[in-house]
């Protein structure tokens, strides 16, 4: 039984108008609303910037935390479901997280890796670690897991499309498979479009850097060959300066 009511109505219908004046600089391709979900195709690939204003309608619109990402017949959609619920989770014992150590981990590698490394502030490696904490959270609008694989890597100067130049520096790029068919709330993905602004979000794996092509879980993989493409999200994480260390007290 439907519990929509007039208002869930009236603002979706004041949504969807508010995301259609915005249609050309989001590069909406096509639009839907359907009773309380508005839904707005993006096509292939998505930059961050876009992910950002997308967010900022939805949140002018008191609709933050109902706002979706995800992927529909090898195309992304982002959405606004004005009736969404978050699910109540019941009282069970809950798993160690593991997130922070996960990211560590794989931090702790790339910077073994070599001199290239040193050159990168402690202050960007945090925001690595930040960044990728919260992707390795992810879940779906029903809590389900989306997460297909994850890596970081070392970008050189000049190297996956950055600035080559004698001040260009190596930086950190966090690149995620994330499932497709799944509604993603896009609030955590917009904290990491705030510190990450340089990035992309694609379906379209020919444009992508053969080293981010991210394995597939074979449920993936058959759910791709069906044309339910996962989604690919590539991060650049910036070079943030080390806080000087306070001068040692003099008396």
């Amino acid at each position: 039984m439907s519990t929509q009511t007039y208002s869930d109505v009236s603002t979706t219908r004041a949504m969807h108008a508010r995301i259609q004046q915005s249609a050309s600089e989001l590069r909406v391709i096509k639009s839907v609303i359907n009773r309380h979900v508005t839904s707005h195709t993006i096509g292939t690939s998505v930059p961050f910037s876009n992910v950002d204003s997308f967010q900022q309608i939805a949140v002018s619109e008191r609709c933050g935390e109902r706002s979706f990402l995800g992927s529909i017949q090898g195309e992304i959609v982002l959405s606004v479901n004005i009736g969404y619920v978050k699910p109540y989770k019941e009282g069970k014992k809950r798993r160690a997280d593991t997130t922070s150590d996960d990211a560590d981990r794989a931090l702790a590698k790339i910077k073994k890796s070599g001199d290239d490394a040193s050159k990168i502030s402690s202050a960007s490696y945090m925001v690595a670690k930040e960044t990728i904490t919260n992707l390795l959270k992810l879940r779906g609008a029903s809590g389900e897991p989306v997460l297909e694989s994850w890596a970081v890597s070392l970008r050189l100067p000049g190297q996956y499309g950055a600035a080559m130049s004698v001040t260009s520096r190596p930086s950190l790029v966090i690149a995620m498979r994330l499932a497709g068919g799944i509604a993603i709330p896009l609030s955590p993905i917009h904290a990491i479009v705030k510190s990450c602004k340089d990035g992309l979000i694609t379906v379209a794996t020919e444009v992508v850097n053969p080293d981010f092509n991210l394995p597939m879980t074979e449920q993936c993989r058959e759910a791709h060959d069906r044309g339910q493409k996962s989604l690919l999200l590539l991060a650049s994480v910036p070079h943030v300066d080390d806080t000087p260390a306070p001068d040692a007290y003099r008396p």
